[in-house]
């Protein structure tokens, strides 16, 4: 069995702060120093120093160097002959001057682990065919920081988009079910383990000052269940997961507090085409916090520095629905007036980091860093897609200005189904419009080609707007005249065919001037040279009233035979001299 926290509390308090690496004078008087560590947060510490400023006029520890903003800082505990207990070491991020007529003049130093050097700064990064694990290592070491990081298997092609260091590896840790630990600028990310022995064991009426639990079905789910659409297969893939871990604290089992308000299931769509190992996983992390989040509270005792976020506290006498073995999800320190209590926090919110108390879904379905509203690309490559999914490669210029962070598109078209659709793909350089489905970055689609100063318009606009027009760069045009019912196809060396309702008229223009005319008049066929009629077959002219051929010469000539003949009369004449041949000539 562990140890109770007043096992080694014998002898008076001491406490141990290093500044730069050298302890402070022993005449600086400590009023209160409060440490602060949780799973997913920076650990932080503020330090009061009484000062006598106000009654001498002279601020000896404000002034000092030893106190000043970006101090090393390190802070240690112990009772009599024990042994030290190092409770936080960082930096010194915050100086406070505070002034009161009843209180007096007071210092405060309010101090961060060194890891707080991954918050703020935004970036935006492509991260190609990376694990989670490796991305989250690579952050971390790049800081100049310590890691130890559980291995993920999943490897992935992502943007990461206008997210500072610290949020974009949380999000990482959560959707893989990781849990995010700092102290003395090591950052630990690995998932949390119930099975391990307690830290410490507090028991009710010895050791425990205060404890404080709750039961609480109101936000547990008994399955969560990731969905996304596979364009390859053009289906549904699904990921879900409805193993809860029970809370080893009392007697209530998981699925029991969970069934309280009846079968409820946690739904959520992804946007990028998404496998269903990796929604699996996702499904997992989610209900792995479903358990830890079943019992929570707080117990505080005698000041220990032997338990940390992550350990397990084990708690007896505290009734059988309340007793047991709880998860430690973060913890104060508070050392004033010559005692030191510790508070643990039990339990572990269902929350991501990437959650918000919002009605709707978070955005980028709370597994990457979201893409806010529509966003300007530009065109790279058509072509080559390398995962064959007959995407476009663009870069997001107001996302990064990185050349090397260009992106694979969908291309939205009004049409598009097996070998047919309407493809009307955009050039190089084009301006292109841009959405990701769920705001996620790591699902663009091309909703549409934008005209801009340098790339105008093939038309200009007019207040009726009748005329609506397709042409390509080679100047092939498609017109439609809504005002006169005209439909006009062109091409650039002057072929043409126009239908024209206003007109009552088809007509179809050669490069050459030939013409073809269908209007109310009849048919007409222009050319400005010869006419040809050619047939494999007959070839029968008919009309209903006079036909007649006009030319220079004509000529008729049968191979076989030759008839002429009229239904009521028939004359063969000429200006000139006519001629009749034939081997045998019959006049009737």
């Amino acid at each position: 069995m562990s140890n109770s926290p007043d096992a080694g509390a014998t002898g008076p308090l001491g406490l141990s702060i290093k500044l730069n690496g050298s302890l402070i004078p022993e005449n600086t008087m400590i009023t209160s120093v409060r440490i602060d560590k949780d799973i997913g947060r920076i650990p932080e510490a503020m330090v009061a120093i009484q000062s006598e400023g106000v009654e001498i006029e002279e601020f000896a520890e404000v002034d000092s160097d030893e106190f000043k903003i970006g101090s090393d800082i390190e802070i240690a505990t112990y009772y009599g002959d024990e042994t030290e207990a190092m409770v936080f070491k960082g930096i010194v991020v915050n100086t406070r001057l505070r002034m009161d007529s009843q209180r007096g003049t007071s210092l405060e130093l309010f101090c961060r682990d060194k890891s707080m050097k991954l918050t703020e700064v935004r970036k935006s990064v492509k991260y190609n065919e990376k694990k989670d694990s490796d991305i989250i290592t690579a952050i971390i070491d790049d800081a100049g920081l310590q890691s130890v990081v559980e291995p993920t298997t999943l490897t992935w092609d992502q943007l990461r988009v206008d997210s500072s260091d610290w949020d974009f590896l949380r999000l990482l840790a959560d959707r893989n079910g990781l849990l995010v630990k700092v102290d003395a600028g090591k950052i630990t990310v690995n998932a949390p383990d119930l099975s391990k022995k307690a830290a410490l064991t507090v028991t009710l009426g010895v050791d425990i000052i205060t404890y404080d639990a709750t039961i609480d079905s109101q936000r547990m789910i008994e399955r969560a269940t990731y969905i996304a659409w596979n364009s390859t297969t053009q289906t549904v893939v699904t990921g879900a997961e409805a193993q809860m871990t029970d809370p080893s604290i009392g007697n209530t089992a998981a699925s029991i507090i969970a069934g309280v308000l009846g079968p409820r299931e946690m739904t959520t769509p992804i946007g990028a085409d998404t496998s269903d190992a990796a929604l699996k996983s996702f499904a997992k992390a989610r209900m792995m916090r479903a358990g830890l989040d079943a019992i929570y509270g707080s117990c505080s005792f005698i000041g220990s520095g032997a338990i940390a976020p992550g350990d397990m506290l084990e708690i007896k006498n505290a009734s059988d629905r309340f007793s047991g073995v709880a998860f430690v999800s973060g913890l104060t320190n508070q050392i004033e007036g010559g005692s030191w209590t510790t508070r643990v926090r039990m339990g572990l919110p269902l929350d991501w980091v990437s959650d918000t108390p919002r009605l709707a879904r978070p955005q980028a379905s709370g597994i990457a860093t979201p893409v806010p509203g529509l966003q300007i690309g530009v065109v790279v490559k058509r072509h080559e897609d390398p995962d064959n999914k007959d995407r476009i490669q663009i870069k997001l210029p107001l996302l990064s200005d990185d050349p090397e962070t260009l992106v694979w598109a969908r291309m939205g078209t009004p049409y598009a189904t097996s070998d047919a659709g309407i493809q009307f793909l955009p050039e190089i350089n084009d301006e292109v419009l841009v959405g990701f489905l769920h705001d996620d970055p790591n699902a663009p689609v091309i909703l549409g080609s934008l005209h801009n100063a340098t790339a105008a318009r093939p038309l200009e606009a007019t207040e009726d707007n009748f005329i609506k027009m397709i042409i390509t760069p080679e100047k092939l045009k498609i017109e439609f005249d809504d005002e006169k019912k005209i439909l006009s196809l062109e091409t650039p060396g002057g072929h043409s065919i126009v239908l024209d309702d206003d007109g009552t008229a088809i007509k179809l223009t050669d490069s050459n001037g030939n013409t073809i005319t269908l209007d109310d008049k009849g048919i007409t066929l222009d050319s400005t040279s010869d006419i040809t009629l050619n047939a494999s077959g007959k070839i029968d002219v008919t009309a209903g009233q006079d036909a007649s051929i006009t030319g220079a010469n004509v000529t008729c000539d049968g191979a076989e035979a030759f008839t002429g003949k009229g239904g009521a009369t028939a004359e063969v004449s000429a200006s000139g001299q006519t001629t009749i041949k034939g081997a045998m000539v019959m006049i009737n």
